[in-house]
């Protein structure tokens, strides 16, 4: 177990998050979270900054925060956009989404008959993302591939990028076999 110290700070009207600082925790979490889990920032030595939670509530005021630890946690309690804004640095966001409901797997053996054991089983499932510049420029294929992973359990799944900022989703499927052998990132 590591040792910590915790706090419990009100945000808002609405909004509480518990922060812990831990003493010994070296991993830093991506960008995208579920609300049930923990952002980690590594804080090398000492925080200061602020925080703001942009919830279907609005958005909070500034909660000063000054902390001196390793690790910096912050356990969100809702989805929202959490940004911090770290003194004499560029801010960084956090997207917190709830975790997918489970999927109910006889709606999965009716539209997905052929692959539905692939992606159920944990055997490896690609799924083709086609898209125009929405696509292109979020990281669509990153939510949803968390989205299935926890959803199904499948730590397998690959998404095969095809989207094209400029062009339409038609002009994409159109497109499709010249598109096959064009090689494109995956996430």
């Amino acid at each position: 177990m590591f040792p910590f110290k915790r706090m419990k700070v009100k945000i808002g009207i609405f909004l509480y998050v518990q922060i812990f600082l831990l003493l010994d925790v070296r991993s830093v979490e991506p960008r995208y979270l579920f609300s049930d889990e923990d952002i980690r920032i590594s804080a090398e030595g000492i925080l200061h900054g602020y925080l703001r939670v942009i919830s279907e509530n609005g958005i909070t005021d500034p909660m000063r925060i000054h902390a001196q630890a390793d690790t910096f946690l912050i356990q969100p309690e809702k989805e929202g956009i959490y940004i911090l804004q770290r003194d004499g640095a560029s801010e960084v966001r956090y997207l917190v989404m709830d975790p997918p409901q489970p999927i109910d797997s006889e709606v999965i053996r009716k539209t997905l008959p052929l692959n539905r054991l692939k992606l159920l089983g944990g055997e490896p499932f690609r799924l083709l993302s086609m898209g125009d510049s929405v696509t292109a420029t979020g990281d669509y294929e990153g939510m949803l591939k968390m989205m299935l992973t926890r959803a199904t359990g499948n730590k397998k799944i690959e998404i095969i990028d095809r989207s094209y900022s400029g062009r339409s989703v038609d002009a994409s499927v159109r497109n499709y076999k010249k598109m096959r052998s064009t090689p494109s990132p995956t996430r």
